[in-house]
């Protein structure tokens, strides 16, 4: 839902630099963050489910942190856009 949400922020903008994508390009990138540590927990426990032993184990996939990482950074990218957009805008 949240890609879904940033997808349609960006359809309906008039400037990929308005604040409302950048917080939802922000939102996006924060909701991952839970998603990079239950997504392999879980996997752990459905694995012991189907086998003779019990190890859950809690680990972080550093795949999905790459993305995190650069959801965010992409995000600051467009913030420090804003910021020049506006500054442009109002020499003119």
């Amino acid at each position: 839902c949240f890609i879904d949400a940033l997808c349609k922020a960006f359809r309906d903008c008039a400037s990929p630099f308005e604040e409302n994508v950048i917080n939802k390009m922000q939102r996006l990138a924060y909701s991952l963050i839970p998603w990079g540590v239950l997504y392999t927990t879980a996997e752990s426990i459905i694995k012991s489910m189907f086998t003779a032993t019990v190890s859950v184990s809690i680990s972080i996939d550093c795949g999905m942190i790459i993305v995190i990482l650069v959801i965010l950074a992409i995000a600051y990218v467009f913030k420090y856009g804003a910021i020049l957009q506006q500054e442009s805008d109002e020499t003119l």
